[in-house]
């Protein structure tokens, strides 16, 4: 995956949420990401390349970022914050080993991280730690989903590779992101509508 040839990339957002969303949902790339602590979601950024691999475009993006990393997980492209700028509590969320998650097919992002956060694992963390999960809601005429085939059933594993296997095997989910949001913690799926071009339409669950 990281030797994957891009050509004239040019991508402006308002945040790094924005700016990943569209480089996973335009490109077809699976990527998970951990949001840093404090950081600042209403900047403008950028990803350019005009010729090259996906990990000359990450490569860049890192030295202009530095407060983060990437590396390649189970399919898909991971970008996290280094230890200075991490949440502890996310890290530890998404470290959590899940010991039994299904998932049907038609399920929408937001059941998924509805049952994702209904886990006794996670459960256990929130009450542990005083932390709340995200509200799950939607915006947009398209509620977005997983796949109208696409199910999931696993025992004994990490959320983290949960998450990037949904995104790897999802036709139409390609990306995960991690927030901590004052007392709440956030994971939110992102996907395009099942039947539109890749590089068209994007569907998102709002923060």
């Amino acid at each position: 995956m990281a030797a994957r040839r891009l050509e004239n990339v040019r991508i402006e957002a308002q945040g790094i949420r924005q700016l990943f969303s569209r480089l996973a949902l335009s490109y077809d790339i699976p990527i998970g990401l951990e949001i840093a602590i404090d950081e600042n979601e209403l900047a403008e950024c950028s990803l350019e390349l005009n010729e090259g691999t996906l990990s000359d475009l990450l490569t860049k993006f890192i030295a202009e970022h530095k407060e983060y990393r990437w590396e390649i997980r189970g399919g898909a492209v991971n970008i996290f914050p280094n230890d200075d700028f991490r949440d502890a509590v996310l890290e530890q969320i998404l470290d959590t080993e899940i010991s039994r998650l299904s998932i049907r097919e038609n399920t929408s992002c937001g059941e998924f991280e509805r049952k994702v956060f209904s886990t006794p694992e996670l459960r256990q963390i929130l009450e542990a730690t005083g932390m709340t999960s995200g509200d799950g809601n939607l915006s947009g005429p398209y509620i977005p989903q997983l796949g109208r085939h696409f199910s999931l059933d696993v025992s004994n594993m990490r959320l983290r590779t949960i998450l990037n296997r949904v995104i790897n095997e999802s036709p139409v989910a390609k990306i995960w992101v991690g927030k901590r949001s004052d007392h709440r913690l956030l994971i939110r799926l992102k996907a395009r509508h099942e039947d539109s071009p890749k590089r068209r339409t994007e569907a998102t669950s709002r923060f």
